[in-house]
């Protein structure tokens, strides 16, 4: 799609004011990105040995350690059960966005700690989460970044165009309500047609070019091994960054 195009979603005021955080020099390593969650420095080949977790070595994957590092990176707890079980969940989210949607076709898990951090969104990723890892012990924060990670990660080679709900009263919250991956035409006369069905709601749906509106969120995004991630967290509900493939 056209990079350039103006989503009609694009943020702009002093809603999606960035706190001042945003002229803090990010620390970009060749390893990978810093952590977007805390502000803290890329994660480094001495810290984090790719391909070295036992427990994901033994599982049928598609995709290996080093694929998933960029996200992995955010949530990596130290304990080797706890990461071979996070990376499997990782490798069973990837791309499977429309999976996740399906919330009626998934067994859900009642964790306390895990549905404070899942909240109101529309999608869940139960079905990708292993049962052993909810005896693990992680906490809200620990779960609401595993989240994070799993939300851009489920996004993550799919299409760029996406439907935003936009609530009208504050705090005025948005939240991805499913990828498109038809014309940009069709994807703004979804969204007037879910705004129709939707008007004793109080929220509008858009049409939105997630990079877009990612490149207007933040001008001094990461840039690690062929990536760019860019922080959202105070444009989209759910999503603390959001990670494309590089163009140029």
């Amino acid at each position: 799609m056209d990079g350039e195009r103006e989503p009609k979603g694009t943020p702009s005021g002093g809603r999606f004011a960035r706190e001042s955080r945003q002229d803090m020099e990010r620390d970009l390593t060749e390893e990978g990105f810093g952590d977007i969650a805390n502000n803290t420095p890329s994660v480094s080949s001495g810290t984090h040995d790719m391909g070295m977790n036992a427990i994901y070595a033994l599982t049928d994957h598609t995709h290996t350690e080093e694929e998933l590092a960029p996200w992995f990176q955010t949530v990596r707890t130290g304990d080797a059960i706890t990461d071979g079980l996070i990376l499997t969940a990782f490798d069973c989210a990837w791309g499977n966005w429309r999976k996740a949607v399906d919330v009626d076709g998934q067994r859900l898990f009642s964790n306390p700690e895990y549905a404070k951090a899942v909240g109101e969104q529309p999608w869940r990723w139960d079905f990708a989460l292993p049962a052993g890892l909810f005896d693990r012990g992680l906490d809200t924060t620990q779960w609401s970044r595993l989240v994070a990670a799993l939300n851009d990660l489920g996004r993550f080679g799919l299409s760029d165009t996406a439907i935003i709900r936009r609530d009208l009263r504050p705090p005025f919250a948005e939240h991805v309500a499913g990828l498109w991956d038809g014309e940009w035409e069709r994807a703004g006369m979804e969204a007037d047609e879910r705004t129709s069905q939707n008007l004793d709601s109080n929220c509008e749906y858009v049409a939105c070019d997630l990079r877009v509106l990612a490149e207007k969120m933040d001008g001094n995004p990461q840039h690690a091994n062929g990536l760019v991630r860019y922080e959202t967290r105070h444009a989209l509900a759910g999503f603390d960054y959001l990670t494309f493939k590089e163009t140029r």
